[in-house]
């Protein structure tokens, strides 16, 4: 230790006394010292190390001979004995473990069991690249598979890179099939209008064909054609059983009439006479963006254009979300951001025009969108759900937007929750409050904060909810201030001992003993004196928060007690499905959330209380929100193929749109101002309505499934429009 302190420059006991009397000369060389002295200094220290490390040498090599001299074996005991033996005998090294055909033996390490054994295969065996294995072809899964091709941009992600371990991973990283030749096998019905080219094995069926889900659930003869692989005419036809052709116009929207009254016919088998965009406000397709359409990949899922009306962000299936300008398309791509492991549902720009959030079915991502090529730059956070309650399965994500405070977005989950997430310091409360969930720390940051009850609010009923939720919550109990905590505050001022009152306590004292007496204390005092750990970061936020009021709540995020708002029960989720929709109420400390249920629920940013419910909204899932930009209104579009207009406070009805006719409802967006609407449906079809419900006029995409549309603030009449068959159109007027 002498040695090696010395050879680290440490000066000798002497001189540390020395330099300990007179700490600044520690800063400074010896004036006294020449610098002859120092170098015969230095030789004196250093030859003395080198003896030091010799004795240690020749220590270390007596006891490694010793340990190697032969010794009289000893009788086993009972004690050492079997259990030591076994593990001997089944201790492998890694070049030794046989992995197969599909995996690789790691050149170092060892593993305990047999070559078969869980433990052996994990430690010892690696992935193998696709072109290392021998005796393996992917014409052996079926006369369509060949040799995988990744798509462009994607190669060096994890998921996408040709190496694989086992021989089912193998064979999906390894090979592709076509659609053209794979054949749909039940839960799925029929091939898709617009499938990929290319499919993995474990992927083949849903990418290639459609299942009940892609037609929706609700009551639209749109739906039920396709769930029956047929048309809408040629479905309406053979349940009227007559032929279009043979009656007027007139004549065949009579009939349907008549059958929908009669609860024989769901809506939508009439026909509409709107005027086309192209004819009547001289719609034109200016620019076309295709890079999403990949030979895995096909369908444009989501688009919204970046504040600054210039670029726009869009994602697909192909998993990648790319920036381009508007008026260019294709042409004016700027960077795409593939760090994805799923295809893209949501892109969602915050109102900073610096950051954006992207959602998976796995994960949300905010990106930050002035970014170089260097992912890892890029990234600023990842949300990747579970869900901690006992039993619970996996949890998805569907979606994922901004909210005007201070760098918060809301997810939507599989799960019926949502999750505010201030993702710039990652942290959560789930939607409705469970406390039993792990998405808490604002309601553990709150507690304590309010030292006294409002006066003006009399209601001891509420009061009395408070208190039984904090017990329930905290596990406390009405004595609690009878046995404070002895953890006290880490700030300039001590704790007041809860036995001699006015007498400072020091922070490491010993527990004081329970009173003799009882103390008068009122509610609040029994949930105020539960002081956090000394380091608890949540004492110290809860410490730096303002009072809140409605108008400004980002002075204190995400509160759970806010004049009064209680939770005296837990909202839990019954069977409202997954979160479909998701829309934040700009005049108003709002967000709407819709569910595949066909409910409609709001609910506050500050703290995730619920303020309205709309139990039906929709006969089928609600799929899009639209919120006014003036009113406190909002829009809802569901699989019913209805479009309705709801007031955000209360949930009372405003307004209904019948859409039916065009299929279920996929998306919508509203014109700068609030006059007038798009809605994107699943027919192909793009509706442009007056707010008063009157059809100005159509366009059809011929492009399949409307999946996302975006207004551009900065041209008047520029819509873009995602469309299923990969394409991103974007029109305006002339």
């Amino acid at each position: 230790a002498g040695s090696a302190s010395f050879l680290m420059g440490e000066p000798s006991p002497d001189e540390a006394m020395e330099l300990k009397e007179r700490p600044e000369e520690a800063l400074l060389q010896r004036p006294d010292a020449s610098a002859s002295e120092r170098t015969a200094r230095w030789w004196h220290w250093g030859a003395k190390s080198l003896v030091s490390l010799g004795v240690v040498a020749l220590t270390t090599a007596a006891a490694l001979s010793a340990s190697s001299a032969p010794s009289a074996p000893s009788a086993p005991s009972a004690a050492d004995g079997s259990d030591s033996l076994r593990l001997l005998a089944t201790t492998l090294s890694c070049p030794s473990v046989d992995c197969g055909q599909f995996a690789r033996s790691r050149h170092r390490g060892h593993c305990h069991g047999p070559e078969t054994s869980e433990n052996c295969q994990k430690k010892c065996c690696k992935a193998i690249n696709c072109h290392h294995i021998v005796g393996f072809s992917c014409g052996s899964i079926g006369p369509s598979f060949s040799a995988r091709r990744v798509p462009f941009g994607l190669e060096g992600l994890h998921r996408h890179r040709k190496h694989c371990k086992g021989e089912d991973d193998c064979k999906d990283r390894c090979c592709q099939g076509t659609c053209a030749e794979t054949t749909c096998a039940p839960p799925y019905l029929f091939k898709r209008p617009f499938p990929p080219k290319l499919c993995t094995l474990s992927t083949c069926q849903s990418q290639c064909c459609y299942d009940e889900s892609y037609c929706g659930n609700g009551l639209n003869a749109w739906s039920s054609a396709c769930k029956a692989g047929k048309s809408k005419l040629e479905w309406c036809e053979g349940e009227l059983m007559d032929s279009r052709s043979s009656m007027s116009k007139s004549q065949w929207n009579q009939l349907v009439y008549q059958k929908v009254e009669q609860g024989a016919l769901p809506p939508g088998c009439e026909e509409d006479s709107v005027a086309d965009c192209r004819v009547n406000l001289h719609y034109s397709l200016i620019s076309v963006f295709t890079f999403h359409k990949s030979d895995e990949g096909v369908s444009v899922n989501t688009v919204a254009v970046v504040p600054g009306a210039t670029e726009a962000l869009s994602g697909g299936d192909d998993q990648q979300v790319f920036k381009w300008r508007i008026v260019e398309g294709n042409v004016g791509i700027l960077r795409n951001y593939s760090s994805h492991t799923a295809a893209i549902k949501q892109v969602y720009p915050f109102a900073d025009a610096t950051f954006f959030c992207a959602a998976t079915a796995k994960e949300a991502m905010v990106w930050l969108v002035q970014a170089g090529h260097d992912h890892k730059d890029s990234i600023e956070m990842e949300f990747t759900p579970e869900d901690p309650r006992k039993g619970a399965g996996p949890v998805g994500v569907t979606g994922c937007i901004g909210l005007n405070t201070y760098e918060t977005a809301v997810v939507g989950l599989t799960n019926s929750y949502a999750a505010l997430w201030e993702w710039k310091v990652s942290h959560f409360l789930s939607i409705p409050v469970d406390p039993k969930l792990e998405f808490r720390w604002e309601i553990e940051k709150d507690f304590g904060y309010y030292k006294h009850w409002p006066a003006w609010d009399t209601d001891h009923g509420i009061k009395k909810a408070l208190l039984s939720w904090w017990e329930h919550r905290y596990h406390l109990w009405r004595g609690y201030a009878e046995r404070r905590l002895t953890d006290t505050e880490t700030t300039e001022t001590t704790e007041t001992s809860p036995i001699s009152p006015g007498v400072a306590m020091p922070q490491d004292a010993p527990a004081p003993a329970a009173p003799q007496r009882e103390l008068k204390h009122t509610w609040l005092d029994e949930v105020h004196t539960h002081v956090r750990p000394k380091k608890s970061s949540l004492w110290y936020l809860h410490k730096k928060l303002r009072r809140s009021s409605k108008a400004a709540p980002w002075d204190n995020t995400f509160t759970n007690l806010n004049w009064g708002d209680v939770p005296n029960f837990f909202y839990k989720p019954d069977h409202w499905g997954a979160v479909t929709a998701l829309v934040e109420i700009p005049s108003d400390t709002l967000f709407v959330l819709g569910y595949e249920d066909g409910s409609i629920r709001t609910w506050r940013t500050y703290n995730g209380f619920i303020v309205s419910v709309i139990p039906k909204a929709h006969a089928g899932g609600v799929n899009a929100l639209l919120a006014a930009p003036a009113g406190g209104s909002f829009y809802s579009g569901g699989h019913d193929g209805f479009i309705k207009i709801w007031q955000a406070s209360n949930g009372h009805p405003v307004g209904i749109i019948y859409s039916a006719f065009a299929g279920p409802v996929a998306s919508l967006a509203m014109v700068p101002g609030g006059n007038a609407i798009y809605s994107g449906h699943y027919s192909g079809l793009v509706y442009f309505w007056a707010v008063s419900g009157t059809a100005l006029c159509k366009l059809d995409t011929e492009g399949g499934k409307v999946n996302s549309l975006a207004v551009n603030p900065g041209t008047i009449g520029q819509l873009l429009i995602a469309q299923e068959n990969g394409y991103v159109t974007v029109w305006s007027q002339r």
